[in-house]
Formats: structure tokens, C-alpha cells, sequence
């Protein structure tokens, strides 16, 4: 058995076209390139045994010759795939299950008797092995498709597996290579892949998860795992966000990017670091910038569809809902062009780096994790308990405040999964909460987006009416909310005050 560290990496033919000629790479190469074609079929049982165990069985022909390779165990964290491999030749186009049990393979319980092809990965593989400081890698571009009997999908990548040295050369080529051409970090295997086409999964926002901590115990491992989890939810939603037709992408982009800071916001409550810092001041940047498109989105579609379908046909109303459409148009448009993207995956790059450096070896983030989890809830719930105290109903701002603490307790439950413990009592409040004051914060940011809009055309008697309409109705909704909110605040704050004494 082996162990697979690699990076996949995933790009357009022409930046693969450009790659393959720039002189970079060939500075780096030992030896002459290769060129194979790879033909893979994918096994598994009628009720999918293998995927669930997060195993892949395949048999692979390259010219003459026939492997049969097995996968499973390890994970991907932050963009690096380690996995446990079983690889071995065999006569032909015909599984030797009796090698892989010989070397120490085990496939899922009765599974051997149920293996059928369910679908095949067909590429081009263009090898180089190169020489990058202390690290020999393997560096492979990948184009080609993945099908089975309900259609296929195109595959262009580049691979770099570690074939000597520590993992972190692995990112530090990555982030030269990305200065070169632009590409993305890519979460998901052919063989994942595969499994998505065949059982016709479509792309869905990816929503935040709590990550395994079982047999962590020092700080710094947890940290490190928290921020992998993290990444992995940025960089999914990254590419529907940018597409900007389901706005549940954005808003989860915005959750990975808020969890994330908020790690990092721990990490270096223990260990400052100045690469820390600036990664923390980037991270928050960009989600200011996408908060203005956030907001756009919430005030489009929760007050002017909402008013429209109470008063269809106003053409105030739609005169101003056709201009908030154009100007998010325009916002999209400028996270679309090709910079933007590459800015923020350079970004994406540069975290999953420092997650490999030696930051994690300084001696506070060598304590007790449970110490840490303990402690950090302790006072986020008490810097809660405390603006509560001072907290005036009829400020947006003091509310706003509160929202923010809420949200700060309520994800680091989530990112320790304490929210599956007996801590729900305490998670479920915040929950409940969070979502009153969110739609209150809404009808109070409706001011802001009307009146950026109605300098847009100040002369147009319509538009005007339209802004006196939905202040008006902004208005009445947050009257409306107050006396609710009130008491929903009083109940979450004895929860909170009970629980956590």
C-alpha cells in the first residue's frame, strides 16, 4: 500500500495549452515529457457499497498494459488529497480481486460478489517529473471526458502528486504556476465525478459542515482542520456565486468566508503572525465587497418582488425594481471579469499554503483543543450576554451589534459541532434569533439601498414615488418586528444566561 499526496487543479484547454509550452515548467523538468492515453473503468456494487465506504476500484489500460488500482481512506484538506492506494498489473481487462486481498486491501462486506462497470474516465495525460527546491513532483495535465450510459462531461486538469519531499512544495509551485495561468483548486475527483454524472447529482451551493475532530487534541491541529473546512466551502460556492443566477450561492460563500475569519480570528488570538494578519485583512475585504452584492440581492428579491406581487403593475415600483436589477447586473459583472476570480483565488491559494507552514509548530498552539473550545465559547457567549445588557431596541445599530455576537456563537458551536450536542439548547435559541434580527437588519438596510438608487435619477416623479413607497413600507415592517424581536432577545438571553452558567 501507498499513500497519494496530491493537488488537483482545474482549468480551461487554452491556460492547459499555455502551461504546457511555458518556460517555467520546462525549467523545472527532469528528464523528457510523456504523452499516455488512459482508458478507466469505475466499479461498483447496484447500491453504490464502494462510494459509501469512499472507496474507488477501477481498472486502467495504458497502451499494452492493464492496472487495477483500489483508493480509500484520507481526505482532502484544504485542497490536498491524501488517500491510500493499491495499485498492481493484471492480465487484462479483468478485476484479480485475490491481488487486492493479498495486498492488503478490504473491500466493503459482500461487495466482491456484486461488481459491475458504472462508468469510465477516458483522457490524454501529458507527464512531466520535475525537480521544485527540496521535492520531486509529478506534474500531469489531464484533458479528456468522463461518461457513462446518461451522458458525459468534459475533464481538464492538472494534477501534482508528491513523489519526494514535504507536502507544502505542492502549494508553493501551485501559487507559482497560478502566477502563470489561472486555475482552481478542485475538491472533487474523477472518480467523484463520476459517481455525481451517473446518479444525475446536479451542482448545489455547498453549505457549511462540521469536519471530523476525532483524536485531535492540540489547538493547532483543530485550527488547521476548521480552516480546511472552511476553504472547501469558499471554494465550492465560488463558481455559482460568480454566476450570480442562484443567489443561495453568494450567501453561502458568505458563511464560508465568515467562519473562516472567524478561525483565523482565534488562531490569532494564540499565535499572531504577521502572514496572519494580512491573510485576515484580505479575507475581510472581500466580504465587505460581496456584502454590497449580498445586499442588492436580499432588497431585490425580499421587499420589491414582495412588494410587486401586493401591488403588480406599479410602475414606480417596477421602474425601481429594473434599475436595482441593472445595478446588481453591474456588480456581478466586475466579480465575473477573469482578474476578480483570479485575485480571489490566488487569495484561496496562499491560506491553504500557510495551512502547510511551520506557523503551526509555535507552542500555544500546542495545548489542550479542549481548552480551547471550552474557553472560546465561554466568552463569545459572555461578550453576548453583556451587549445585551446595554442593548437599546430602538437602535439598529446596538441590534446590529447583537446580531453580529449571535452569529459569533452560534458558528463556533457549529465548527466544534456542538450544535449536535447537549450544547442544542444552547444553539437553537441563537438560531431563532438570528433569523428575527437578520430580517429586521433587512428592512433597515432598505433605506440605504433606496437612496442609493434615487440619486441615480432624482428627476423621474415615478422613481420617487416608489422610494416614498417602500421607505414607508420599510418602516411599517420594523415597527412591526420590534415588540416580537423584544421578546425573542429576552428569552435567548436567559437560555444563553442558564445554559452557560
Amino acid at each position: 500500500m501507498a499513500q497519494e499526496i496530491e493537488l488537483k487543479l482545474t482549468l480551461t484547454p487554452a491556460a492547459l495549452a499555455k502551461l504546457k509550452r511555458h518556460p517555467f515548467v520546462r525549467s523545472l523538468q527532469q528528464g523528457r515529457a510523456r504523452s499516455v492515453h488512459l482508458d478507466n473503468i469505475y466499479f461498483d456494487t447496484p447500491d453504490y457499497a464502494l462510494q459509501r465506504a469512499r472507496m474507488a476500484l477501477r481498472l486502467r489500460r495504458s497502451g499494452q498494459q492493464w492496472l487495477q488500482t483500489l483508493k480509500g481512506g484520507g481526505g482532502v484538506q484544504a485542497g490536498l488529497h491524501q488517500r491510500n492506494e493499491w495499485e498492481m498489473p493484471v492480465a487484462g481487462e479483468q478485476l484479480e480481486l485475490a491481488a487486492l486481498k493479498a495486498a492488503g486491501a478490504r473491500l466493503p462486506k459482500g461487495a466482491a460478489k456484486h461488481l459491475h462497470a458504472v462508468f469510465r474516465t477516458d483522457f490524454s495525460r501529458a507527464i512531466r517529473e520535475l525537480r521544485y527546491e527540496d521535492a520531486q513532483i509529478e506534474l500531469c495535465m489531464d484533458q479528456g471526458e468522463v461518461s457513462c450510459a446518461t451522458g458525459k462531461i468534459n475533464i481538464c486538469e492538472l494534477e501534482l502528486e508528491l513523489l519526494e519531499g514535504p507536502p507544502v512544495r505542492l502549494f508553493q509551485l501551485a501559487v507559482q504556476l497560478h502566477a502563470l495561468v489561472s486555475f482552481e483548486l478542485e475538491f472533487v475527483s474523477k472518480a467523484e465525478r463520476g459517481y455525481s454524472l451517473l446518479q444525475g447529482k446536479r451542482q448545489a451551493p455547498v453549505r457549511a459542515f462540521s469536519p471530523s475532530l476525532a483524536g485531535m487534541k492540540r489547538k493547532g491541529d483543530v485550527l488547521r482542520v476548521l480552516c480546511g473546512a472552511c476553504v472547501q466551502q469558499l471554494q465550492g460556492n465560488l463558481s455559482g456565486a460568480i454566476a450570480g443566477e442562484d443567489p443561495e450561492y453568494l450567501h453561502q460563500l458568505r458563511i464560508a468566508l465568515r467562519r473562516l475569519r472567524g478561525v483565523l480570528a482565534l488562531a490569532a488570538s494564540l499565535a499572531p503572525d504577521e502572514t496572519l494578519a494580512q491573510l485576515r485583512q484580505k479575507f475581510a475585504a472581500l466580504g465587505r465587497e460581496l456584502g454590497v452584492l449580498r445586499g442588492q440581492d436580499v432588497f431585490i428579491n425580499e421587499t420589491l418582488r414582495l412588494l410587486l406581487q401586493q401591488r403588480p403593475g406599479h410602475a414606480g415600483l417596477q421602474a425601481l425594481l429594473a434599475l436595482a436589477n441593472a445595478q446588481r447586473d453591474a456588480a456581478i459583472a466586475e466579480i465575473r471579469a477573469p482578474h476578480w476570480r483570479h485575485h480571489v483565488q490566488d487569495l484561496i491559494l496562499r491560506l491553504a499554503l500557510w495551512l502547510q507552514g511551520d506557523y503551526w509548530l509555535q507552542a500555544p498552539l500546542q495545548g489542550e483543543a479542549k481548552d480551547m473550545q471550552k474557553q472560546g465559547l465561554r466568552r463569545r457567549v459572555q461578550r453576548f450576554l453583556k451587549q445585551a445588557q446595554v442593548l437599546d431596541p430602538a437602535d439598529p445599530a446596538s441590534l446590529h451589534r447583537l446580531r453580529i455576537l449571535a452569529k459569533k456563537v452560534r458558528y463556533f458551536m457549529e465548527l466544534f459541532g456542538l450544535d449536535k450536542s447537549s450544547r442544542g439548547a444552547l444553539h437553537d435559541p441563537l438560531v431563532n434569533l438570528q433569523m428575527r434580527l437578520g430580517e429586521y437588519n433587512d428592512t433597515v438596510n432598505v433605506e440605504m439601498q433606496v437612496e442609493r438608487l434615487r440619486a441615480f435619477q432624482p428627476d423621474s416623479a415615478v422613481l420617487q414615488e416608489a422610494c416614498v413607497l417602500v421607505l414607508g413600507w420599510s418602516l411599517q415592517r420594523q415597527t412591526a418586528l420590534r415588540a416580537p424581536l423584544a421578546k425573542q432577545i429576552r428569552r435567548t438571553v436567559k437560555s444563553l444566561a442558564r445554559t452557560s452558567s
